[in-house]
């Protein structure tokens, strides 16, 4: 059996935080004079993790592409690896950041500028599930055959996925974070998210940039919040003003809910007492992980780090065998590659592949060329996956 590490990273740029992971992937070709080829990832080693960053930006709608260009070279001679020796991993630009005018200008920059990997613009679903990857919450769920509820709580979102028998069965958003209220020292507002604004008047409660708050009022505030959270994960209630998008609650109730992210990293930290203690890093995270720790749910056993983690470990597949057609190509085709390219997934189960996959490739190949410009070309892929 033929084995070959390789290296991958990690690298999720947040609403509040930038991290970046280095791991080494072991991949065995389990190829036998039966079967087909198939690669597989037998084994897992992170091998380098970086200091948490605030995440770099020029204003309140723009991503700072320079300093984050230096941030990512640093950490690259930190790891001590070039940009020729990363093979796999991803990058994800998530929460908030993904909303950034300029987020797709940095999808195509890291996508020619830091290494052989996928770069995305994570959605809400992705974001959940590489958060439930990460924090272990998909592994315990294996291992104990209950549903497993992750909810991944960072500076403008918190990601939910509920996960059964090793899968996510379901996955939504609330706009529940950390950074979504902002504010100085001495307790002066400087930001408030104006996707609070209903969830504030459903609740009596009025907060606006300028004002001075006080305990009391941020203690009820990141109080309402966690608890409509929790309420929501548990299908005891079933809308939410705070939805990212609509989303039908199904009644499946988790047994356990795990908290991961930046603020599930501040549960293990002391209640604040003051406003000048809520606001040590200029938001009202530590006060809202304080709320979520007093409904005694869990801590996941990986918080901070737990996206960049599913995304730079957990989330890589390995193609087995490949059926290409070989065609003349010009000078410049040879020397060129293909990459940062959209992709699709069509689920389809196994005893139903070939009643089905026909339509499916049909719909995947319409969804690319309605994608597609005059001046590019449209490369499709297709797997048919056990589900």
């Amino acid at each position: 059996m033929l084995q070959k590490w390789i290296t991958s990273i990690g690298l999720d740029i947040g609403t509040s935080t930038t991290k970046l992971i280095v791991s080494k992937l072991l991949i065995a070709n389990q190829q036998n004079q039966f079967t087909l080829p198939g690669c597989q990832i037998i084994d897992r080693q992170v091998t380098y993790a970086s200091s948490i960053y605030t995440t770099p930006m020029l204003n309140e709608v723009e991503i700072d592409v320079q300093r984050l260009t230096v941030l990512l070279e640093q950490e690259y001679k930190n790891a001590e690896i070039s940009l020729d020796q990363v093979e796999a991993g991803a990058v994800i630009i998530t929460g908030e950041t993904a909303r950034k005018q300029n987020a797709e200008t940095i999808v195509h920059y890291l996508a020619e500028h830091a290494g052989d990997f996928v770069v995305a613009t994570a959605g809400a679903d992705l974001e959940g599930i590489l958060a439930a990857k990460g924090s272990g919450a998909i592994q315990h769920s294996a291992e104990t055959n209950a549903v497993i509820a992750n909810i991944d709580v960072g500076g403008g979102t918190a990601n939910i996925a509920l996960c059964q028998n090793g899968k996510v069965i379901e996955t939504f958003t609330l706009h529940v974070g950390g950074r979504l209220i902002r504010l100085n020292s001495d307790g002066f507002v400087t930001y408030v998210s104006p996707y609070l604004t209903e969830f504030l008047k459903n609740n009596s409660l009025i907060l606006r940039e300028g004002e001075k708050a006080t305990f009391e009022k941020l203690s009820s505030i990141c109080q309402l919040l966690a608890e409509e959270t929790v309420n929501y994960v548990r299908a005891l209630i079933q809308t939410s003003s705070l939805l990212v998008s609509p989303h039908t609650r199904s009644s499946i109730q988790p047994e356990t809910i795990m908290i991961s992210g930046g603020v599930g990293a501040m549960m293990e930290k002391q209640k604040p007492k003051t406003v000048r203690e809520v606001a040590v890093h200029g938001d009202i995270g530590p006060l809202l992980a304080y709320q979520f720790q007093s409904i005694h749910v869990s801590q996941a056993a990986e918080t901070t780090r737990a996206t960049v983690i599913g995304a730079g470990m957990q989330n890589t597949e390995v193609s087995g065998s490949t059926v290409y057609i070989k065609s003349k190509k010009t000078a410049a085709e040879k020397h060129s590659d293909y990459r940062n390219t959209c992709t699709a997934r069509g689920g389809v189960e196994s005893a139903a592949v070939s009643r089905k996959s026909s339509s499916v490739m049909h719909a995947g190949f319409n969804y690319f060329q309605r994608r597609r410009s005059s001046r590019c070309y449209c490369f499709i892929a297709f797997s048919l996956l056990q589900l």
